[in-house]
């Protein structure tokens, strides 16, 4: 029962919560009822839709951070902002089923010249909205239309209360002007008489930044946040590691994981199907369909929506019934026939097939040539 309370949180987290409470219908709740019904039974060919949805709509960002592959811009795909059209054609093949739109992924939302448009038109249609940002690029204006668009939920990535500690990994960031910006937003908050958007500081614990996390704390009352959350930076790099065990790694066995095969959760603690390929769709900037947000190549896109595309089509495509066909009662095996599905290679699928990397053929040498081949480390 522990481990179906902790997969069920990773899907109902407070801002999927928020928008069930505020956004669900008769309609959309039995298109949620049918989901979870054909992801208990492990049905690979589905009629029910995505309710959760990730759109990166932009794979730009300000800041360098040096674990973070568009950081280092080296890019899975084309750099590029996704255009107001093809948002709005994406989000009206599913709008009658979706709760809520994460507008982010690996990109910097508040690069997008029309992130509010985007934000205001998921209001009219009824459906939740939340954005992942490092908050250096808001201004007055930008707050004032941030509050008024209607958007639900704010992460704010800040690791550090000094600026010291703050970019040693938010290169080219300022940890003032990131204060100063929620201060702003909880001001506009105040001045519309909404509690929205609610804002969630995300704080990456590293060698660099642990000693102020009681400073953090006290910073984020003063600052009138909703939530701070420490957690671990998805790293390896020794040199990064915090003294506190609990913040030293996201990961756990499976002889350190390649970034291309470990599970969208960073880390595996239960057998459980993948809620993804059941609950969620993710698009990336240029309108490629992935499995999950934790893809990054474009080759490992299941599809692409364009003008013409039918969605129902694409969820039921052959590779989405390859991929949740990984998660039957008596699943496809985990073979190089399936390498073509990315899914075939992630920690979710061998904890679920009772495997490891080294089970099936990933050498210990493998792994780091394929790590060093892509350029991701964390």
């Amino acid at each position: 029962m522990k481990a179906k309370l902790k997969d069920w949180y990773r899907v109902w987290d407070g801002k999927n919560a928020t928008a069930f409470r505020r956004h669900v219908n008769l309609r959309k709740l039995l298109n949620l009822l049918r989901v979870e019904y054909e992801k208990k039974r492990g049905i690979a060919r589905v009629k029910g839709l995505p309710y959760t949805m990730t759109v990166d709509v932009t794979n730009a960002c300000n800041l360098r951070c040096p674990f973070c592959p568009t950081g280092r811009q080296e890019y899975g795909r084309k750099k590029q902002n996704m255009p107001l059209d093809q948002f709005k054609h994406i989000v009206d093949h599913l709008r009658d089923m979706l709760l809520v739109v994460n507008l982010f992924n690996w990109g910097e939302p508040l690069v997008h010249p029309h992130i509010w448009d985007m934000v205001g038109y998921l209001t009219e249609n009824n459906i939740g909205s939340g954005i992942s940002t490092n908050l250096n690029l808001l201004d007055e204006e930008g707050a004032r239309r941030m509050v008024s668009c209607g958007l639900e939920y704010l992460g704010v990535s800040g690791d550090g209360v000094s600026q010291e500690a703050y970019a040693k990994y938010r290169v080219r960031g300022n940890v003032d002007t990131v204060f100063r910006n929620i201060e702003l937003v909880v001001r506009e908050r105040e001045r519309h008489r909404t509690r929205y958007p609610r804002i969630h500081w995300e704080y990456l614990v590293h060698k660099f930044n642990e000693h102020e996390i009681q400073l953090a704390r006290e910073k984020a009352g003063e600052l009138g946040v909703d939530h701070i959350h420490f957690h671990a930076l998805d790293c390896e790099d020794p040199s990064w590691l915090p003294q506190d065990p609990k913040f030293r790694s996201l990961r756990g066995g499976y002889n350190q994981p390649t970034d291309r095969n470990r599970s969208p959760a960073g880390v595996v603690e239960v057998r459980a199907r993948c809620h993804y390929l059941w609950h969620s769709v993710t698009f990336g900037a240029d309108g490629g369909v992935a499995p999950c947000c934790m893809t990054y190549f474009k080759e490992d896109d299941f599809a692409s929506l364009d003008a013409d595309s039918d969605f129902r089509s694409i969820w039921n495509n052959d590779k989405y019934v390859r991929a949740r066909r990984m998660f039957s009662d008596d699943p496809l095996k985990i073979a190089p026939e399936h390498a073509d599905v990315c899914c075939n290679r992630c920690l979710v699928t061998m904890a679920w097939q009772r495997v490891t990397p080294k089970d099936v053929g990933q050498s210990e040498e493998e792994a780091i040539r394929v790590q060093k081949e892509e350029g991701i480390v964390g």
